[in-house]
């Protein structure tokens, strides 16, 4: 009786996820990502590439979206010059706003909360896109500087709060170090792992409509490349035009990127969560195979994902 069950219940899924991609409309798509350089803050070190891993991703994701007649939004949080900054991206038209010294994920309850302007529906996409420092062994993210000495921080409990109050499908990329903490598949410690068993629990059935892919294992840094060492490789022999953390550079690839020009490019085909996570995957291991060769260093890095029962559509011109 068992076997007859979970056949059928395979039976389910697999009809279920032909009939969502035979029917598939291109949804609305909104971009939210973070860069923080932390320059200035005494408490936490510089990082070079982490608004380059931002900037790229929104170029990119707003040419094969737009051009593939997605509607399409972006908001962009970074830090600069002691200040907070907002750019978004509406109708084909950019505004940049000061925030001066504004805690953001304290004062966040939803991811719709960082957008402000619009609302999120339930068929829309939501990419959440982070690239700053990570704490070892918490998984706690690193928001800008409040001043000199205050950094905003977000656990993973309050984390799971924010992308479950959200609408929608929501697709989670951090780059991170100890990112690993954020995926639920890792339960790497019982905070963490508890909040995610809540999060993906049967009696909250809408947020199986939560992807996530992270830059590394729990107990993993995650490698950037800067532009004061050439400890990784100089760009040029990297093949990269400016510097990058190395999972935001396979993420950008993945995606149809020109790391070698730092330009974006329209996109053919389709993509999902598991093919973007793979691609990653297999660009992340063949640079560090790449790096070993060329300056003989040997680290780990491991691409981590937070695994569902069904695929996403992130982006097709097939339908």
């Amino acid at each position: 009786m068992k076997k007859i069950l979970i056949l059928c219940l395979i039976a389910m899924i697999v009809l279920v996820g032909c009939e969502n991609f035979s029917s598939y409309s291109k949804p609305t798509v909104h971009l939210i990502a973070m860069g923080y350089s932390y320059s200035g803050t005494t408490v936490a070190d510089d990082l070079d590439g982490t608004q380059n891993d931002m900037n790229a991703l929104y170029e990119q994701t707003k040419a094969m979206y737009e051009n593939a007649g997605y509607s399409y939004s972006a908001t962009l949080i970074y830090d600069q010059s002691n200040s907070i900054y907002k750019k978004t991206y509406r109708n084909g038209s950019e505004s940049t706003s000061n925030l001066g010294t504004k805690i953001i994920f304290s004062n966040t309850s939803t991811l719709e909360d960082l957008i402000e302007d619009e609302n999120i529906g339930s068929n829309d996409i939501t990419i959440f896109f982070y690239s700053g420092h990570g704490i070892s062994n918490t998984g706690y993210l690193v928001g800008p500087y409040y001043s000199s000495t205050y950094l905003d921080l977000i656990s993973p409990t309050d984390f799971v709060s924010l992308v479950k109050a959200t609408n929608g499908n929501k697709i989670i990329l951090i780059d991170s170090c100890y990112s690993g903490n954020l995926s639920f598949s890792e339960n790497a410690n019982t905070d963490i792992g508890s909040a995610y068993s809540s999060l993906f629990s049967s009696s909250d059935l809408d947020l199986t409509y939560t992807w996530g892919i992270y830059a590394s294992s729990s107990s993993q840094t995650s490698k950037e490349h800067t532009t004061t060492s050439t400890y990784y490789g100089t760009n040029s022999e990297l093949g990269w035009k400016d510097p990058h953390g190395m999972f935001s550079a396979g993420l950008l690839n993945s995606l149809g990127y020109d790391l070698s020009s730092g330009t974006a490019n329209t996109t053919s085909g389709t993509i999902t969560v598991t093919s973007l996570f793979e691609n990653t995957n297999s660009y992340v291991n063949n640079m560090l195979s790449y790096i070993k060769s060329l300056k003989g260093h040997t680290y780990s890095q491991t691409t981590t994902e937070s695994t569902n029962f069904i695929d996403l559509v992130l982006f097709t011109t097939e339908h």
